[in-house]
Order: structure tokens, then sequence, then C-alpha cells
């Protein structure tokens, strides 16, 4: 059965033209034109793919993606003229699985929705449960959380990607460029800014449960890696 592809799109020139292209491509489409019926839609209705406009009547783009992630893992993708660095990185800190500018080609788009619906149905790789000194690294793909011990973590889904790479591969160190491909799938100037936010945001979490420990680590001119075991902060 053909995806369904949801577009929330004020514009009726980009909807009909994305329409087009992505029906004569295979897939199925609905269109709205304000994010509240946008929200509803993906609440109450079996969609693929969500191309979700930022600059919405009835509710903003963004904040329909932060309402959605609350309860689901919907792929999103972000649709914008918004292209400056702090709306795409906060785009990416929602949850959103890509992020494309305006104005855009719509064989792009296609290119991006294929991109994302694939990674999206390859079926999870099984979970390794890590021992630290402190208890467990429990990793729970339904609800994108994690717990430490007894202190649990909620991701957005791109962080919750990262973090179950580097658990599946602890002391392994990843380049930027494998983890934009884990999470993006493309690469740019922002989206290397975006792994960093990224990063930035998995430490503060994990801080938070484990303030004694350095869970994620910085390799100097390489990339990151996950801690095994986890590294005292003492000695700071």
């Amino acid at each position: 059965m053909a995806p369904t592809i949801l577009i929330a799109e004020d514009e009726e020139n980009i909807s009909d033209i994305l329409t087009a292209y992505l029906q004569h491509d295979g897939f199925n489409v609905r269109a709205v034109t304000d994010g509240s019926q946008a929200l509803s839609i993906a609440k109450t209705t079996k969609i693929d793919l969500l191309l979700l406009d930022v600059m919405l009547p009835g509710m903003m783009g963004f904040e329909v993606l932060e309402n959605l992630r609350q309860h689901s893992r919907l792929p999103v993708i972000l649709l914008t003229s918004l292209s400056n660095e702090t709306n795409r990185l906060h785009g990416f800190d929602l949850g959103a699985d890509d992020y494309i500018c305006k104005p855009f080609s719509p064989r792009e788009v296609i290119a991006r929705v294929k991109s994302v619906l694939r990674r999206a149905q390859i079926e999870s790789t099984p979970i390794q449960i890590i021992e630290p000194p402190l208890g467990q690294l429990a990793l729970n793909d339904d609800n994108f959380t994690a717990a430490i011990g007894s202190e649990k973590i909620i991701f957005t889904p791109s962080e919750f990607k990262l973090l179950k790479l580097f658990a599946n591969r602890p002391n392994r160190i990843f380049s930027r460029e494998e983890l934009l491909d884990e999470v993006t799938g493309h690469f740019s100037e922002c989206s290397y800014r975006a792994i960093d936010s990224h990063i930035k945001n998995l430490r503060r979490k994990l801080s938070s449960a484990a303030p004694q420990y350095h869970i994620i680590q910085s390799v100097y001119g390489v990339g990151y890696k996950l801690n095994q075991p986890f590294v005292s902060r003492s000695g700071e």
C-alpha cells in the first residue's frame, strides 16, 4: 500500500505542486491549510509522513510539532522560509526529522520524503543494556526514553537516535558525518551545527540524571563517543 503524506501548507500553489509531484511518484496525499487541522489529522488518522510548513495560520508549525512529539513518532519534515540557523536548530530540537528551506525543488522534497521514510521503516536493532557503575542505561524505543538507575529521561527522536547509536557501540568514536547520516541522511554546515546542538542537549539531559559522570565525550578533531564504563567527573 502506498504511503500517505499529509501536507500542511497555506500557500495554495506550493501545496498543489507538492501534491502533484507526490501523487505522480505514487504517494497518497492529503492537504490542509492550517496547523490545528494538521495536528487533528495527525492524531486521529493513519498517515506516514507530515510535510509541515512553519508559518501556518491557527497554530504555528513549531507548535504543531511540539504537541505531536508528546505522543507520536510520526516522521515530520519542516518546510519554511525561515532559513536562519536558529530556526533550523529549534526545529531539530523539537524533533523534526528534516528541514527544507523555501524556495525548494519539488524533486528534492520527494527525495527527502523517501529518505526519511526509509529511515523510519528500518527495523529497530536490538538494544544492548549497558551496565555502568551506577546502574543500567536502558533505552525504550516506544517512547524515546532512557533510564539511568531510577532516573527516567525523555528525548526528542533525533536525540534518541544518537543515544541509541552510541549505546549499541560503546567507546566507539563516531564522526559528525556518521552521526548526520543517522539523524538526517544529508550534509550541510547547518546540519553539522544541528549535530552539535543535539549532543549538547544529550549531555544536559544525561548530566541531570547522573551529574557525577561524563557519559558522552568529545574526541578533539574526530567526533564523539559514549564512555563505558562512565567516566567520573571527580578531579575536574
